[in-house]
């Protein structure tokens, strides 16, 4: 089982490598995306632990969402909509038993079953 350290250090390291790209290109949109890639490495680093307290780190990313709509194109609108609804889905479910907790019980299907409609 992966542990919350374990997974904190490794979104660090990643955040790290896209430090490092970033200081080897010169192409500004690279250097924009590597720059935000790098910063959400970081905060998924400062994520509260999986075992609760993610309650207003859900509420204030959905907030932030929804304050960007205003600012936003129509296509943007959309997906800052999405992605806010998301985090209150998060929230909401938060409140639910999780699921994978459920001991010993196999799952339903085969990773093979499942196939994605893209």
């Amino acid at each position: 089982m992966t542990t919350p350290a374990y997974t904190r250090a490794t979104y660090r390291r990643q955040a790290e490598a896209c430090l490092a790209v970033l200081g080897k290109t010169t192409n500004p949109l690279s250097q924009a995306m590597l720059t935000a890639m790098a910063h959400t490495w970081l905060r998924l680093a400062e994520l509260p632990s999986p075992d609760g307290g993610q309650d207003e780190h859900y509420r204030r990313n959905a907030d932030e969402a929804l304050r960007r709509v205003s600012n936003a194109d129509a296509e943007s609108q959309a997906m800052w909509r999405r992605l806010a609804d998301s985090w209150l889905q998060l929230l909401r479910d938060d409140e639910k038993p999780n699921p994978l907790h459920v001991a010993d019980k196999p799952p339903a299907k085969g990773a093979e079953d499942f196939h994605l409609s893209h």
